[in-house]
């Protein structure tokens, strides 16, 4: 299952069937067994979660088409439900909580490497991983490798505060230094978005710290929210952001 580029994802689907029914069936069979697998099969599906189609209106839409029911953001939701139901919650839990530590160290706090170029030179490194961006009338060569996974991890983290609520608590302080400055990281569009969708789950899951740290945390983000709205220069990512603030 972990060699999604060996095999098609509907084998991988169905191996993953076979997993998920196994823990349903012989739950105290898989539970003996569960360190050995579970710490790699739990990051998989949370993977798999967030693994959407680019589809502008995806993040407002309340029902699942019948032809998405096979996508693997379904899939992958729906086998970490049935997964957590056979084998117990918690027990699930603390594997996806030692991916979310991963996650917040390594590569969602990736760093790119990146160099300032001077007026008029549009031409990098010859390197396929180098392109050049424009912020404003500053061309930058950035260093692509990394770029994907980050937003890709950012995009997990957004899935674990959805999933967990308040069982995600322990991470809101940490994740929230984390991406209220991936606001205005201009050289991923993907980890804009999933920045500024964290945030409003970022304060519900901080709510069972009392009412004084969710101000507290809404005071850190409104700045950094409000000089992204009026900058940025995305209309999808400009449209994550006014949905976010309309939720907080």
């Amino acid at each position: 299952m972990q060699e999604k580029d060996k095999f098609e994802e509907s084998r991988r689907h169905l191996a993953l069937e076979v997993l998920i029914t196994l823990s349903e069936t012989a739950s105290g069979m898989v539970r003996k067994v569960a360190k050995k697998y579970l710490n790699r099969l739990v990051p998989q599906l949370l993977e798999m979660m967030v693994d959407l189609d680019d589809d502008a209106e995806w993040s407002t839409k309340d029902t699942i088409e019948d032809e998405e029911d096979d996508s693997n953001a379904v899939v992958g939701e729906s086998s970490l439900d049935r997964l957590a139901c056979a084998l117990g919650g918690k027990t699930v839990l603390n594997y996806i909580l030692t991916t979310v530590q991963t996650m917040l160290q390594n590569p969602a706090a990736f760093k790119p490497e990146v160099t300032v170029l001077a007026d008029g030179d549009t031409e990098v490194d010859e390197d396929d991983n180098w392109e050049v961006l424009n912020v404003g009338d500053q061309a930058f060569g950035i260093k692509t490798t990394g770029l994907e996974e980050k937003a890709s991890a950012c995009s997990m983290l957004v899935c674990y505060a959805r999933e967990l609520k308040e069982g995600f608590v322990n991470y809101v302080e940490e994740t929230t230094k984390l991406m209220v400055p991936l606001l205005r990281f201009y050289f991923h569009e993907g980890v804009r978005a999933a920045a500024a969708e964290s945030l409003p789950l970022l304060l519900e899951c901080a709510k069972l710290r009392g009412d004084d740290y969710v101000r507290q945390m809404w005071q850190y983000m409104n700045k950094e929210l409000f000089k992204a709205i009026e900058i940025e220069p995305d209309h999808e990512v400009l449209g994550e952001l006014f949905l976010s603030l309309g939720k907080v």
